[in-house]
């Protein structure tokens, strides 16, 4: 993986198992263990999913054969039903998939943040 994608990858992954800790913590404390939980998973979720698309698109890119044009779209829709599936899972409760899609989006956010950080840290 490029050194600069490597580090980015990294930085993001670290923010995101950080937050993901201190959320669950600041939620056990409140007596909601069960929401942590799945606020966490929703988190770690997200953010394999960035690390396993860096890697993808990484190999896509640095070698395009013409038999891996359908390995790049294959591998997205593979990890988009694995996605579903476990929302599905937490479906039978609404606040439980909230929880999960929140745990989710704040990868996002996170990874907005620390992109914003690691690009003023290069001027």
């Amino acid at each position: 993986m490029a050194k600069d994608l490597k580090f980015i990858v990294k930085s993001v992954a670290s923010n995101d198992f950080i937050t993901g800790v201190v959320l669950f913590l600041l939620l056990v404390l409140v007596g909601k263990c069960k929401i942590g939980l799945i606020l966490f998973l929703g988190l770690i979720i997200s953010m394999l999913n960035f690390i396993i698309s860096a890697k993808i698109t990484e190999k896509f890119i640095n070698n395009p054969k013409k038999n891996k044009a359908i390995l790049y779209p294959l591998s997205y829709l593979m990890r988009i039903i694995t996605i579903v599936f476990i929302a599905v899972i937490f479906s039978n409760k609404i606040i439980n998939l909230l929880v999960f899609l929140l745990g989710f989006f704040i990868h996002y956010i996170i990874l907005v943040i620390t992109t914003i950080k690691v690009q003023k840290g290069s001027e």
